[in-house]
């Protein structure tokens, strides 16, 4: 017959087992949906800037054509200042794109490291624990009785 003791440490045991578990699965859920909220929120940062840029870059070449229209300059130097704003808006919005990529490698990394510090509870610890549950009963029903009583 069981001892009590040992069924009453190993149903703690078992009860911790299940508590970790949850409370693993909980904390990576958690991580998962941080991760998600920096990667949106870093996605939405770059949009908006390489959509300033874009209007940065309009507002650069409109200024270009109007200041040539009323000097009456044209030509290939024109032509060269106005591909030269296209150039730039081009090469900064590569460049944004470009941080937007190890950005979100960084956010990846880091949700894996924070993923491996999760502190999950395993079936081998489980087992020695119930080994010493089921140990720590013997030893209590094996014991002899105290003296004087």
């Amino acid at each position: 017959m069981c001892e009590p003791t040992s069924i009453t440490l190993a149903v703690t045991a078992v009860a911790g087992f299940i508590a970790q578990s949850q409370s693993a699965s909980r904390q990576s859920k958690a991580g998962s949906r941080s991760a998600q909220a920096a990667a949106d929120q870093d996605s939405a940062a770059k949009s908006t800037a390489i959509g300033e840029r874009i209007k940065q870059g309009r507002i650069e070449r409109s200024r270009m054509a109007v200041a040539g229209g009323e000097s009456g300059a044209e030509g290939a130097s024109f032509e060269a200042a106005l591909a030269d704003s296209l150039f730039q808006q081009s090469d900064d919005i590569g460049l944004i794109r470009q941080q937007a990529k190890f950005d979100g490698q960084t956010i990846q990394t880091q949700a894996g490291v924070n993923e491996s510090r999760i502190n999950r509870p395993s079936a081998l610890s489980l087992a020695a624990e119930l080994g010493t549950s089921a140990y720590s009963g013997l030893q209590i029903k094996n014991a002899p009785p105290p003296k004087g009583l």
